[in-house]
């Protein structure tokens, strides 16, 4: 196992109280493999992924839980330890890459800098070898004429080229760990395909770990192999990405699943459509969490249940490798019994 978070807690101090974005998370990512983080906006997914790199702005802090690369807890390292994580072991693909990049810098220069800062100590030719190495990671990540694009700036390049210089970037220190946060938003279908498509490359060669966060279903079926449900800060739904589209056991995933818009062969063939579904409500904010579970209030077998207005579920296990935070799941499993 590359990655383990245990019992992750983030916690904002404001005026309005201690805000606790990510709340008891626990999640593995296995080596070569894609684990994708789903939920709606506001879920806490992009908290948790900056917690693995330490970059939680104030005034979030990590209160509790271990994230252990190989072993070893980075919520103990040092500042100067943690610069050797970042980029050397486990680099992030941010969700806008135009504010991301720097504008007054060309993409050449902004990936030389990357390399320099993992290459170590300056030695002669350096330079050189550093645009060199620039310039091959544009070419790998796709982009035409690299020694041309090498000497662009941000603005003069598509919204794909972009991400695809925020990829190069993040490949410049060789990672262990490829933290990918919304990397296809902004994007039209096609670029957004081409995205995929060499992230997928890029891990076969390089047998890479890539956390995925997304809202998109879309992504996952096409990228992860595991799929990790986040609601109000919490894990609600863990499973093999395929088990999950088979046998969605949370409700919130359920809903989810069923806002993907989808046309059929009948609706195709007659010109008639449907509604899309939509989840009624909002998530909740951090300030005013409901009590018990916290999808209770827009859940419609929770909504009057007493256990799930007043108790918190846990995850259990539903089958080997699926596990779900839902009292109505285990009420169904009585029920059935």
């Amino acid at each position: 196992m590359l990655l383990r978070i245990e019992n992750l807690q983030v916690h904002f101090r404001t005026l309005a109280g201690v805000l606790p974005a990510v709340d008891g998370v626990s999640l593995e990512i296995p080596r070569g493999k894609t684990v994708a983080l789903v939920g709606e906006s506001g879920c806490g997914k992009t908290v948790t992924a900056l917690a693995i790199l330490r970059l939680v702005p104030a005034p979030g802090r990590i209160v509790a839980g271990r994230i252990l690369l190989d072993g070893k807890d980075l919520t103990t390292l040092d500042s100067r330890a943690m610069r050797s994580v970042r980029g050397g072991r486990i680099a992030m693909i941010f969700q806008e890459p135009m504010s991301s990049l720097n504008p007054v810098k060309t993409v050449g220069a902004q990936i030389v800098e990357a390399v320099r800062l993992h290459a170590g100590r300056p030695a002669p030719g350096r330079a050189r070898s550093a645009r060199a190495r620039a310039v091959e990671l544009l070419h790998k990540v796709g982009i035409p004429a690299p020694e041309a694009r090498y000497h662009e700036y941000p603005h003069r390049l598509s919204g794909g080229m972009r991400q695809r210089v925020m990829i190069a970037m993040a490949l410049a220190g060789d990672p262990d760990l490829l933290i990918a946060d919304e990397p296809t938003t902004a994007l039209d279908v096609t670029v957004q395909s081409q995205v995929l498509d060499l992230l997928n490359r890029i891990q076969n060669e390089n047998g890479l770990s890539i956390l995925l966060v997304t809202h998109d279903f879309g992504v996952v079926a096409r990228m992860a192999a595991v799929v990790c449900v986040m609601y109000a800060g919490r894990i609600v739904e863990r499973a093999p990405a395929e088990r999950l589209f088979r046998d969605p056991r949370h409700p919130y995933t359920q809903r989810l699943l069923r806002c993907v818009p989808r046309l059929s062969g009948a609706e195709r063939s007659s010109g008639r459509t449907r509604r899309l579904e939509t989840i009624p409500g909002e998530v909740p904010r951090l300030a005013t969490r409901p009590h018990g579970c916290a999808f209770h209030p827009r859940c419609d077998l929770g909504r009057e249940d007493p256990t799930c207005r007043e108790r918190q579920p846990e995850l259990l296990d539903v089958t080997p490798g699926h596990t779900c935070a839902c009292w109505q799941m285990e009420v169904g499993e009585s029920r059935a019994k």
